[in-house]
């Protein structure tokens, strides 16, 4: 912007200001974008079981997943009271155990977490249709 005599400079400033507050929310909204990847890649909107890591609690005593969802220390013995079931959870519960104490030595993250259910949505950018660990 040129300057000649008799610009009023504090419409200038104003306009500077103005066009700086512009380019910045243009560039937050760029950054929040690349926060979070809603691709394929990202394993928490299309979540898939794994084949060691992934537990499911479908087939444990009912009463004993109350307990676990409440905070409690529940056995497998006690979540599971079949032998067979009992022994591939425990390979599972290990896989997963082992995973997280890695997670949590080596990059600090806690990834632990438990799940009560699945969040599904119409996928409107076309793909795989998301489906989200609740």
């Amino acid at each position: 912007m040129a300057l000649s005599e008799g610009t009023d400079l504090d419409a200038v400033g104003g306009e500077v200001e103005h066009e700086r507050a512009r380019l910045l929310r243009r560039q937050v909204k760029f950054w929040t974008g690349q926060l979070v990847d809603l691709s394929g890649r990202n394993n928490l909107l299309y979540y898939h079981d794994l084949k060691r890591g992934t537990l499911d609690l479908t087939e444990a005593a009912s009463e004993r997943v109350e307990e676990v969802l409440a905070g409690k220390v529940v056995s497998l013995s006690r979540l599971f009271p079949s032998e067979e079931i009992r022994a591939d959870a425990a390979r599972r519960a290990r896989t997963i155990r082992n995973k997280a104490e890695e997670h949590f030595e080596e990059r600090g993250l806690q990834t632990l977490y438990i799940a009560c259910g699945m969040a599904t949505w119409t996928n409107q950018r076309g793909g795989a249709t998301p489906q989200a660990p609740i």
